[in-house]
């Protein structure tokens, strides 16, 4: 399943819409929806905010593929990139009491695995999630 949107912050509410709607297509527990909720809310927002530094004619997209047990998000800007091991530490004294910079590491703190590849055309984050399918 796959969503594109313009890079304006008023469209993390679709992303939020299309993250649930997905997950109950894919029968996922709440627990799940919860976490996925938090990741890919977070990698969309950086996508918009600095990825596409809220240019809105730049554009977002967002997929998610189920296969078995293993989902798998990307989330796609058209952004030049950034050095994620540069980010500086959310938990040091000095940035814990700051009200951003916590998405990179929320991200990979949630999801089994985070992945980064920059192209000319963008930056694409691919995140591969544990999934608990309710039966």
């Amino acid at each position: 399943m796959e969503l594109t949107i313009l890079s304006d912050p008023s469209n993390v509410r679709k992303v939020e819409d299309f993250i649930f709607e997905t997950c109950e297509t894919f029968r996922l527990s709440d627990d799940d929806i919860n976490a996925l909720m938090i990741a890919v809310t977070e990698a969309s927002n950086n996508a918009i905010h600095h990825g596409n530094h809220g240019d809105p004619s730049k554009t977002v997209k967002v997929s998610m593929i189920l296969d078995g047990n293993s989902l798998t998000v990307s989330v796609s800007d058209q952004g030049k990139g950034f050095d994620p091991h540069s980010l500086p530490d959310p938990l040091a004294e000095e940035n814990i009491l700051k009200t951003s910079g916590r998405g990179v590491f929320l991200m990979k703190n949630i999801m089994k695995s985070v992945k980064y590849d920059f192209s000319p055309e963008g930056t694409t984050v691919t995140m591969l999630f544990h999934v608990s399918p309710v039966s």
